[in-house]
Protein backbone atom coordinates (compact mmCIF):
# COMPACT_ATOMS: atom_id res chain seq x y z
CA UNK A 1 0.00 0.00 0.00
CA UNK A 2 1.26 3.30 -0.77
CA UNK A 3 -0.29 6.38 0.73
CA UNK A 4 -0.28 9.97 -1.29
CA UNK A 5 -1.12 12.94 0.85
CA UNK A 6 -2.80 15.88 -0.75
CA UNK A 7 -3.65 19.52 1.08
CA UNK A 8 -5.22 22.34 -1.12
CA UNK A 9 -4.22 25.33 0.57
CA UNK A 10 -6.25 29.08 -0.16
CA UNK A 11 -4.46 32.06 1.69
CA UNK A 12 -4.41 30.37 5.03
CA UNK A 13 -0.98 31.20 5.96
CA UNK A 14 -1.74 30.53 9.79
CA UNK A 15 -3.40 27.06 9.61
CA UNK A 16 -1.55 25.31 6.68
CA UNK A 17 1.75 24.52 9.32
CA UNK A 18 -0.55 22.70 11.79
CA UNK A 19 -1.84 20.20 8.75
CA UNK A 20 1.59 19.91 7.59
CA UNK A 21 2.38 19.18 11.07
CA UNK A 22 0.11 16.74 11.27
CA UNK A 23 0.70 14.49 8.44
CA UNK A 24 4.62 14.60 9.76
CA UNK A 25 3.68 13.64 13.12
CA UNK A 26 2.04 10.70 11.44
CA UNK A 27 3.37 7.18 13.15
CA UNK A 28 2.90 5.87 9.67
CA UNK A 29 4.40 8.00 7.12
CA UNK A 30 2.96 8.81 3.71
CA UNK A 31 4.58 7.80 0.93
CA UNK A 32 3.92 10.81 -0.85
CA UNK A 33 3.24 14.43 0.40
CA UNK A 34 1.90 17.16 -2.33
CA UNK A 35 0.51 20.83 -1.26
CA UNK A 36 -1.70 22.02 -3.95
CA UNK A 37 -2.37 26.07 -3.68
CA UNK A 38 -4.56 28.47 -4.84
CA UNK A 39 -3.25 31.42 -3.30
CA UNK A 40 -2.18 34.69 -4.34
CA UNK A 41 1.64 34.71 -5.54
CA UNK A 42 2.52 36.73 -2.53
CA UNK A 43 0.92 33.89 -0.20
CA UNK A 44 1.96 31.36 -2.67
CA UNK A 45 6.04 32.21 -1.92
CA UNK A 46 5.23 32.12 1.67
CA UNK A 47 4.09 29.11 1.19
CA UNK A 48 6.66 27.77 -0.74
CA UNK A 49 8.95 28.64 2.59
CA UNK A 50 6.79 26.67 4.76
CA UNK A 51 6.35 23.49 2.55
CA UNK A 52 10.60 23.92 2.31
CA UNK A 53 10.79 23.05 6.18
CA UNK A 54 8.63 20.00 5.69
CA UNK A 55 10.33 18.95 2.57
CA UNK A 56 6.88 18.47 0.82
CA UNK A 57 6.31 19.35 -2.74
CA UNK A 58 4.17 22.37 -3.23
CA UNK A 59 2.51 23.34 -6.68
CA UNK A 60 0.58 26.05 -7.94
CA UNK A 61 -3.06 24.87 -9.18
CA UNK A 62 -2.99 25.01 -13.05
CA UNK A 63 -6.53 23.87 -13.38
CA UNK A 64 -9.36 25.53 -12.86
CA UNK A 65 -9.13 28.21 -9.66
CA UNK A 66 -11.09 25.97 -7.63
CA UNK A 67 -10.67 23.32 -4.60
CA UNK A 68 -11.62 20.61 -7.46
CA UNK A 69 -8.87 21.91 -9.89
CA UNK A 70 -7.06 21.53 -7.10
CA UNK A 71 -7.39 18.08 -6.05
CA UNK A 72 -7.46 16.99 -9.79
CA UNK A 73 -3.82 18.74 -9.76
CA UNK A 74 -2.50 16.94 -7.30
CA UNK A 75 -3.76 13.57 -9.27
CA UNK A 76 -2.04 14.47 -11.87
CA UNK A 77 0.84 14.56 -9.65
CA UNK A 78 0.44 11.35 -8.23
CA UNK A 79 0.40 10.06 -11.50
CA UNK A 80 3.03 10.95 -12.38
CA UNK A 81 4.66 10.09 -9.12
CA UNK A 82 3.65 6.38 -8.96
CA UNK A 83 1.74 6.04 -12.55
CA UNK A 84 -1.55 4.55 -12.33
CA UNK A 85 -1.29 1.76 -9.65
CA UNK A 86 -4.05 -0.20 -7.68
CA UNK A 87 -1.40 -0.09 -4.46
CA UNK A 88 -2.09 3.72 -4.49
CA UNK A 89 -4.67 5.77 -1.92
CA UNK A 90 -5.50 9.35 -2.01
CA UNK A 91 -5.79 10.74 1.36
CA UNK A 92 -6.55 14.60 1.43
CA UNK A 93 -6.70 16.64 4.18
CA UNK A 94 -7.95 20.47 4.11
CA UNK A 95 -5.47 22.80 5.10
CA UNK A 96 -7.63 23.76 8.28
CA UNK A 97 -7.76 20.58 9.62
CA UNK A 98 -5.08 17.88 11.13
CA UNK A 99 -5.07 13.78 11.59
CA UNK A 100 -4.09 12.23 14.84
CA UNK A 101 -0.77 11.10 14.70
CA UNK A 102 -2.23 7.46 13.94
CA UNK A 103 -4.79 8.20 11.63
CA UNK A 104 -2.74 6.38 8.40
CA UNK A 105 -1.58 3.34 10.75
CA UNK A 106 -5.22 2.90 11.87
CA UNK A 107 -6.71 3.52 8.29
CA UNK A 108 -3.51 0.76 7.02
CA UNK A 109 -4.56 -1.65 9.91
CA UNK A 110 -8.05 -1.45 9.20
CA UNK A 111 -7.86 -2.03 5.49
CA UNK A 112 -7.15 -5.62 5.92
CA UNK A 113 -9.62 -6.74 2.95
CA UNK A 114 -7.55 -4.11 0.45
CA UNK A 115 -10.75 -1.73 0.47
CA UNK A 116 -11.16 0.38 -2.23
CA UNK A 117 -12.92 3.22 0.25
CA UNK A 118 -11.90 3.99 3.82
CA UNK A 119 -13.67 6.09 6.16
CA UNK A 120 -12.30 7.10 9.46
CA UNK A 121 -14.10 9.14 12.47
CA UNK A 122 -14.17 13.17 12.27
CA UNK A 123 -14.39 15.18 15.39
CA UNK A 124 -15.25 18.02 14.82
CA UNK A 125 -13.54 20.62 17.34
CA UNK A 126 -13.24 24.05 18.19
CA UNK A 127 -13.69 27.11 20.63
CA UNK A 128 -17.67 26.22 20.35
CA UNK A 129 -17.87 22.59 19.93
CA UNK A 130 -16.04 19.38 20.62
CA UNK A 131 -17.88 16.37 18.71
CA UNK A 132 -17.55 12.97 17.58
CA UNK A 133 -19.34 12.24 14.56
CA UNK A 134 -20.60 8.92 14.45
CA UNK A 135 -20.46 7.26 10.84
CA UNK A 136 -23.27 4.79 9.88
CA UNK A 137 -22.69 0.99 9.73
CA UNK A 138 -23.31 1.59 5.81
CA UNK A 139 -23.17 3.75 3.21
CA UNK A 140 -24.53 4.35 0.32
CA UNK A 141 -24.96 7.12 -3.06
CA UNK A 142 -28.17 8.09 -1.22
CA UNK A 143 -26.67 8.79 1.99
CA UNK A 144 -25.30 11.85 -0.46
CA UNK A 145 -28.08 12.98 -2.00
CA UNK A 146 -29.80 15.08 0.68
CA UNK A 147 -27.21 15.79 2.90
CA UNK A 148 -24.18 14.46 4.25
CA UNK A 149 -23.12 11.36 6.76
CA UNK A 150 -20.16 13.33 7.87
CA UNK A 151 -17.87 12.22 5.31
CA UNK A 152 -15.91 14.99 3.85
CA UNK A 153 -11.86 14.97 2.40
CA UNK A 154 -10.02 15.24 5.37
CA UNK A 155 -11.28 11.15 6.90
CA UNK A 156 -11.97 9.66 3.25
CA UNK A 157 -9.03 7.34 1.86
CA UNK A 158 -9.74 6.28 -1.17
CA UNK A 159 -8.31 3.46 -4.00
CA UNK A 160 -6.09 5.94 -6.59
CA UNK A 161 -8.06 3.55 -9.14
CA UNK A 162 -11.47 3.90 -8.11
CA UNK A 163 -11.00 7.32 -8.01
CA UNK A 164 -10.19 7.71 -11.54
CA UNK A 165 -12.83 5.10 -12.18
CA UNK A 166 -16.05 8.04 -10.91
CA UNK A 167 -14.08 10.38 -13.08
CA UNK A 168 -12.11 12.18 -9.99
CA UNK A 169 -13.24 15.71 -8.86
CA UNK A 170 -16.31 17.95 -10.92
CA UNK A 171 -14.37 21.17 -11.45
CA UNK A 172 -17.90 22.93 -12.38
CA UNK A 173 -19.07 22.21 -8.78
CA UNK A 174 -18.15 25.18 -6.30
CA UNK A 175 -19.51 23.41 -3.21
CA UNK A 176 -20.53 20.27 -2.43
CA UNK A 177 -17.85 18.25 -4.13
CA UNK A 178 -17.30 15.62 -1.59
CA UNK A 179 -20.48 14.75 -1.69
CA UNK A 180 -21.00 14.77 -5.86
CA UNK A 181 -17.56 12.42 -6.08
CA UNK A 182 -19.08 9.83 -3.32
CA UNK A 183 -22.46 9.41 -4.59
CA UNK A 184 -20.06 8.58 -7.93
CA UNK A 185 -17.85 6.42 -5.94
CA UNK A 186 -20.86 4.73 -4.34
CA UNK A 187 -22.36 3.84 -7.72
CA UNK A 188 -19.63 1.57 -8.54
CA UNK A 189 -20.03 -0.04 -5.63
CA UNK A 190 -17.10 -0.04 -4.10
CA UNK A 191 -15.28 -2.51 -1.04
Amino acid sequence: MKVAAVVVTCNRLALLPRALQSIKGQSRKPDFVIVVSNSTNFNYEVEKEICKQYNYLLIKNGRTDTYTGALNNSIEEIIKHFGINDEVYFASLDDDDEWLPDYLYEIEKNNSENYDLLIGGLLRRSDTENNLLVLPEELSEKDFLVGNPGVCGSNTFIRLTTLLQAGSFDEGMPVTADRDLLIRVFQQKPR
